[in-house]
């Protein structure tokens, strides 16, 4: 759908909304609210991928409505995901409710700005201007229109996936990107100098020369394994039943690779704690480029066909933003400040005021479902696997004081407690084929499918 060559063609959208977010920028000298404020310029971009015009979010001092649906929507999934009795799945609780008045508000943003532009196509077929309006920029509405096998529904959906995945994800990973950068100012200095080789004096930036930074997107690689954008990795359901390091994964089950553990693995990444984009260069012969050879440790935005629909567009995006960042402003940190406290809306973000509350219920809650609910922890007598404790690898349970002497003495581990979505959920370090360890975790059993019955868009 978002082929190399449709993404490359927004390149010079992208750079108009990158100039003004970048004038803006100038003229504030500061900025108060970093998240909010990359939030309204990934709004900005997605908006003319998806609806083929301006916003004007980014000249705004608030969150767009948008983004604050987006923002809302992702803390609620992950309240209900953390809830170690869904009761919302037998009733309309006060969560539901509102979850539900959230996706309504976003449906009929996105149902809004479709229609819209549907008119504006409309009107030009009329007209007998359609032709010439499409040869002057690309349209992503019109692509999808063309093909007769799209509904309302399938197109709402996937505009919508794109805006809930291309607003907050996409904001956060330049947070982070631009956050390293500012802590490590002699990797800013460098990837400065690259720009002003690739790009000089051009005023623009073209597909060529993103081509060639090859330490720029070395920077927002390696922001992305220090920080990994998702609690875990992608998800796929077992196809039949599968034994894994002597344990038996059903059937219909679904696995899912801790790779937040994998990418600070140190087997797989030397120093894996320090920032270090050089170790996704090419031509740097040194240990510390080890992790190129398992590409599978590394998928922010998970492979193959459930891939990330956006994942294109999101790195161009990024490259094109970063790159004019770095090109005409020198980033640091306010004094006093030597991290960057993060937290889980689903995506990774940075902490906030508002999400204290929402990290110590986590905290809470996991331990008194993980003694009440599955007391097999404690008394050692799972039915279904054997365990030696809770996930621990990726830091979700450090604090607790029966980990360390549940662990088995080579270090891997099988532990179960209450299930993010449904009602188990383990973690098990497996052999790969390599003879190295990787942690799966099985989020939920059995499978579920949407249904599509809104009628014809066009």
């Amino acid at each position: 759908m978002l082929r190399p060559a449709v993404v490359a063609s927004y390149g010079p959208l992208i750079e108009q909304v990158t100039d003004d977010f970048i004038d803006i920028l100038k003229r504030k000298k500061t900025i108060d609210d970093l998240q909010m404020t990359l939030s309204n310029y990934t709004t900005e971009s997605v908006a003319m991928l998806c609806f083929n015009r301006r916003l004007g979010s980014i000249a705004s001092e608030e969150p767009a409505e948008i983004v604050k649906c987006v923002s809302e929507m992702f803390t609620l999934l992950q309240k209900s995901m953390i809830m170690p009795f869904k009761t919302f799945k037998y009733f309309k609780t006060p969560l539901y409710k509102q979850a539900e008045m959230v996706r309504l508000r976003i449906q009929n943003i996105v149902e809004k700005e479709l229609k819209a532009q549907l008119d504006v196509l409309n009107e030009l077929k009329k007209e007998n201007q359609l032709d010439d309006y499409l040869q002057k920029d690309p349209n992503f509405m019109y692509s999808l229109l063309a093909d007769s096998r799209m509904t309302l529904g399938k197109i709402t959906s996937i505009v919508t996936t794109l805006i809930n995945a291309g607003i907050d994800s996409t904001a956060n990973s330049m947070l982070f990107a631009l956050s390293d950068l500012a802590f490590h100012q002699e990797k800013q200095q460098k990837l400065y100098q690259e720009i002003q080789t690739v790009v000089g004096d051009s005023k623009h930036l073209t597909k060529e020369h993103l081509a060639q930074m090859s330490f720029l997107k070395a920077c927002i690689k390696e922001s992305q394994r220090l920080t990994f954008p998702i609690m875990t990795g992608p998800a796929r359901y077992m196809e039949w039943d599968t034994v894994v390091g002597g344990y038996t994964i059903p059937r219909k089950t679904l696995v899912s690779p801790d790779m937040a553990a994998m990418v600070k693995d140190e087997r797989f990444f030397p120093k894996a704690k320090e920032y270090i984009p050089e170790r996704w260069l090419r031509n740097v012969n040194d240990d510390i480029t080890k992790g190129q050879e398992f590409p599978f440790a590394f998928k922010p935005f998970g492979f193959g066909p459930r891939g990330c629909i956006g994942q294109r567009f999101a790195e161009m995006e990024m490259q094109i933003g970063i790159t004019k960042i770095i090109q005409n402003f020198e980033i640091s940190m306010p004094p006093g400040v030597s991290e960057i406290k993060t937290v889980h809306r689903t995506f990774t973000s940075p902490a906030q005021k508002e999400n204290k509350r929402l990290k110590m219920t986590y905290f809470v809650l996991l331990t008194v479902l993980t003694v009440v609910i599955v007391p097999e922890v404690l008394t050692r007598s799972m039915p279904l696997l054997p365990h030696a404790c809770l996930p621990c690898q990726s830091g979700a349970c450090s604090g607790f004081d029966f980990i360390n002497e549940c662990m088995n003495p080579d270090g891997s581990c099988v532990g179960h407690m209450e299930e993010m979505f449904d009602p188990l959920c383990a973690c098990i370090v497996m052999k790969s084929p390599l003879g190295d360890r990787a942690n799966v975790v099985v989020l939920k059993e059995g499978n579920k499918s949407l249904k599509q019955t809104q009628p014809l868009f066009v």
